[in-house]
């Protein structure tokens, strides 16, 4: 089972379904349909939890509010699953950070449908995770570091 701890209660995913334990009010059972592989949370700008983007293995994106669980926006990657993902925010924007294989690829959190920007490395991508403004993407014996501004174009 998953789960992500926020400041409001915990989510737990298992099995095509979400349980939201919130810290006040009854928990609530969500049926998704899918199972969700991996998740991650959306920090405000007060640095609470404003939201959660759920990865499936079938390969849906989804992005729900929290603590009222309003779906925001939705996609469906063809064909694969993101095996690693980090959220990063740039400008005040979020973004979602996805790899696969040997790519990885940038998209908007309020858009998810529309991609930002793709990169391709020579070994295959098996863990990204932040390092405040750098992505640090993990391949195999291998790093490689990414400033995030180069992987996010201005507006």
């Amino acid at each position: 089972m998953l789960s992500c701890a926020t400041p409001h209660g915990i989510i737990e995913f298992e099995r095509g379904m979400m349980n939201w334990r919130p810290e006040r009010g009854p928990p609530q059972r969500v049926e998704l349909g899918e199972t969700i592989v991996t998740a991650c949370l959306i920090p405000s700008p007060q640095y609470s939890i404003q939201g959660v983007v759920m990865f499936s293995k079938q390969g849906l994106i989804l992005h729900l509010s929290i603590p009222s669980l309003v779906p925001i926006s939705s996609a469906r990657l063809n064909g694969w699953c993101p095996e690693s993902a980090q959220l990063v925010h740039f400008h005040g924007i979020p973004y979602v950070i996805l790899s696969h294989g040997k790519s990885i690829e940038t998209r908007c959190v309020d858009n998810l449908n529309k991609i930002i920007s793709t990169m391709e490395f020579q070994n295959k991508v098996d863990l990204l995770y932040l390092d405040g403004s750098t992505l640090i993407v993990i391949q195999g014996m291998r790093t490689a570091e990414i400033q995030i501004q180069d992987l996010i174009p201005l507006p």
